[in-house]
């Protein structure tokens, strides 16, 4: 049997090995620096100020463009034979669009961005100045249109050409007051 035990060395350095320090530290130094340089370019690259890059400065829309704009979409609605789930939905989502954009113009409530409780919260009749039956067929409209977009729910051609019509007369006296006597082109 062996019995001889391992032999304990003393922890040997590099120069032991052939690698002395002063062949070393100018790579130790040369790899600080280039770390030192590599932080401070990304820095300097992240903080540097940016040239804009967007296209020419786009100017708001004039609410009479908004109105042309509008009138235009509602004079282009047409109810589409056959009158099925797909075209009920388009037709009462473009029909609903156009009324909440009118509503938006003349109140500067975002009605396009509300849904039917948050737009009920903040409308009211005087501010809108709408009739009674204007009011109410508002609301009938509004609540119909929601349903056939979101619940599927049944209509035919002759309450969409209804609709058509109420929406039409609705827009023309929810234009903004400033452009309520100006007479809109369609185009």
């Amino acid at each position: 049997m062996n019995t001889q035990q391992p032999q304990l060395n003393d922890i040997t350095g590099l120069a032991d090995y052939g690698l002395r320090f002063a062949v070393l530290w100018p790579w130790i130094l040369v790899g600080f620096i280039s770390f030192v340089l590599l932080w401070w370019l990304v820095r300097w690259w992240s903080k540097r100020p940016r040239k804009e890059t967007s296209g020419p400065k786009l100017e708001p829309a004039r609410p009479v463009d908004l109105v042309t704009r509008l009138s235009n979409e509602l004079a282009n609605i047409k109810i589409t034979e056959p009158f099925d789930q797909k075209n009920r939905e388009l037709f009462y989502f473009i029909l609903s669009g156009v009324l909440r954009g009118f509503i938006e113009l003349r109140t500067n409530i975002s009605a396009t961005d509300c849904t039917l409780t948050e737009l009920k919260q903040h409308l009211s009749r005087s501010l809108l100045q709408l009739s009674d039956d204007e009011w109410e067929g508002m609301w009938e409209f509004l609540i119909r249109a929601d349903l056939i977009k979101f619940a599927e729910r049944d209509s035919n051609s002759d309450q969409a050409k209804q609709d058509l019509k109420f929406v039409e007369s609705l827009c023309q006296n929810l234009k903004p007051r400033e452009l309520a006597n100006q007479e809109v082109v369609v185009r």
